[in-house]
């Protein structure tokens, strides 16, 4: 007969236990759901470019690199030279340009795209050194023919990256959350 009452009050805790543990784990819930949590910002969102996020601050630090080089530089062309060069990042990696840091893949993005393409025709090198002959003074056009080859080629492709720049822009969606900057 003990043998019986043992199993029974055995086999009648198990089933007690879990309610009161149920009970135990509700009333716990009731009470942190009840009680405010303060919301906790992790990191504010500075823009996107289709599903990427820039980061506060991401674009705080870029910021600040920035204006050690050019001082008066305004957060919004701060921010269009940092989605800029996030764009022409993501064209590099599509490509599987590699290299040491983001600006050298950059760089060598713009010299497989835009820079091998390039040729400046003696023409026109004859006609810029014409046109600005006072410039060089005494200097021959043979004497100065380089020079005025790689200002011709800097322009164009200066000219020809922003174009390729303003069709990546295009493309993508792109939201700025800055208060300061324009739509």
């Amino acid at each position: 007969m003990k043998a019986l009452e043992r199993s029974t009050s055995a086999s009648a805790m198990p089933s007690e236990r879990p309610a009161a543990f149920a009970a135990a784990l509700l009333l716990l819930w009731l009470v942190l759901s009840a009680s405010p949590l303060p919301a906790v910002v992790i990191e504010r969102i500075a823009a996107f470019i289709d599903d990427e996020a820039i980061t506060l601050t991401e674009f705080e630090d870029y910021l600040e690199r920035a204006r050690r080089l050019s001082p008066d530089l305004s957060e919004e062309e701060a921010m269009n030279t940092l989605i800029n060069r996030r764009l022409l990042l993501r064209e590099a990696k599509r490509l599987r340009i590699r290299g040491g840091s983001d600006d050298e893949i950059v760089r060598e993005y713009i010299n497989i795209r835009i820079r091998s393409y390039i040729k400046v025709p003696p023409e026109e090198v004859e006609s810029y050194y014409a046109t600005y002959r006072d410039r060089f003074g005494k200097a021959r056009l043979s004497d100065v023919r380089q020079e005025i080859e790689r200002l011709l080629r800097e322009k164009e492709i200066n000219r020809r990256l922003q174009r390729h720049i303003e069709e990546l822009r295009k493309r993508v969606y792109i939201k700025v959350n800055l208060p300061s900057a324009l739509p």
